[in-house]
């Protein structure tokens, strides 16, 4: 009995879908994305099978009116997050609590897409324990260490609103 307990579990949890890396295959927004899974599905005969793409949500942390959004392109790599529940009624009235509309667990269709370069950049060790946010390659980056803030680029721009004043080393720009 042991034994078919465990291969009913393991049948089940075939069909539980959590966390799968994806690759962008079509920008539709700043906040959306076709997405193609990473890892193909393998059938009964052992056969490989493609998932369908699967349109998104991107993933971008906000609170307290700042929203922390990355430009995405075709080929870029991530993770699909899969939902609990279908959350399409909470995301057309966003005020309140809802009801859930399907009794469907675990899908990636529910879910959202959280961009990561898994693995694939640098960051410099003159870096370590500071904030580092860069271009891929490294070439332009923001470091916020404890008591320094880096600036690297090509050129550096600085705009202000309402006639505000720039002010660097105590000079008033």
């Amino acid at each position: 009995i042991q034994g078919f307990v465990i291969a009913a579990i393991k049948k089940y949890l075939q069909n539980v879908q959590t966390c799968i890396p994806a690759i962008v295959s079509k920008v539709v927004s700043r906040d959306r994305v076709i997405v193609t899974p990473a890892v193909q599905q393998v059938n009964s005969k052992w056969e490989s099978v493609d998932w369908a793409d699967i349109k998104l949500p991107v993933h971008s942390p906000c609170g307290g009116g700042i929203v922390v959004s990355v430009p995405l392109s075709v080929g870029d790599t991530g993770w699909i997050i899969a939902g609990d529940l279908d959350p399409s009624l909470f995301l057309n009235d966003m005020s309140k609590p809802q009801r859930q509309n399907t009794f469907n667990r675990h899908e990636y269709a529910f879910g959202y897409f959280v961009p990561d370069a898994i693995g694939n950049y640098n960051i410099s060790s003159d870096d370590d324990g500071c904030l580092v946010v860069q271009s891929k390659n490294g070439s332009s980056k923001v470091v916020i260490g404890n008591d320094t803030l880096k600036i690297k680029a090509a050129s550096v721009i600085i705009e202000t609103t309402d006639n505000a004043s720039v002010v660097i080393d105590g000079v008033n720009w």
